[in-house]
């Protein structure tokens, strides 16, 4: 059985129903998570350098994932140094560039799989977990990370994700387990001791993501009022 090794692939096995091919959060919230979980990836190579705000890169292509190397190529090719949040909100609006080349990567894997089928002729894919161990495993790592006493920069990074996008449902059956989950996560993140110049990069991403979740969530209400 696979497991996902990167911050992307751990937050899209978090985002997808355990047995059912449908997302748990809005497509919108995923598109955003891909985004900021695929940086923080570079950030943890030293591929690309969050500091103040701004985005820069400090290698030539990215030697993760061709996913992560679309956002790479995305950021160099601008002159103007840019800062996260906007590139957050500018490259989550088009999905359609980059989110398959991280499903199919796992569907490679075997994590995932893609079936293919089409209603009045018009073809869609729908996606869902191989095995829903895979992430019955990846909570209760989470969970066990909340009491544990030290924790490095992948999973402190994947922490972050987690509360920037709010995605606490797989980790309570009511509303009153996941806010109690929240209240331990928030705990956790803000007191977590890493090394500087990570944490900046970790908590810049995690402000920016929350932000254009919040964003996407009031898009989505007033589009519906």
């Amino acid at each position: 059985m696979k497991h996902p090794e990167t911050i992307v692939e751990k937050t899209i096995v978090l985002a997808l129903h355990p047995t059912k091919a449908f997302w748990i959060i809005p497509k919108q919230k995923v598109n955003i998570g891909i985004v900021g979980a695929a940086m923080l990836d570079m950030c943890e190579i030293n591929e690309i350098e969050i500091k103040n705000k701004l985005v820069c890169t400090k290698t030539e292509k990215s030697a993760l994932t061709p996913g992560h190397d679309y956002f790479q190529q995305q950021i160099k090719k601008k002159p103007k140094v840019r800062k996260i949040k906007r590139w957050i909100t500018t490259l989550a609006r088009f999905p359609g560039r980059y989110r398959w080349f991280f499903l199919d990567e796992m569907a490679r894997k075997g994590i995932i799989s893609i079936d293919t089928h089409s209603f009045l002729f018009i073809p869609y894919k729908r996606i869902r977990l191989i095995n829903s161990s895979v992430k019955t495993d990846l909570v209760k790592h989470i969970q066990n990370l909340l009491s544990a006493e030290k924790i490095d920069q992948k999973d402190s990074a994947l922490l972050s994700m987690v509360l920037a996008l709010r995605l606490f449902k797989p980790f309570g059956k009511t509303f009153k387990e996941r806010m109690a989950f929240k209240k331990l996560l928030k705990s956790k993140v803000e007191s977590n001791p890493i090394s500087s110049g990570v944490d900046e990069a970790i908590r810049e991403m995690q402000a920016a993501v929350a932000a254009a979740t919040i964003a996407a969530s009031a898009g989505a209400t007033a589009a519906t009022s």
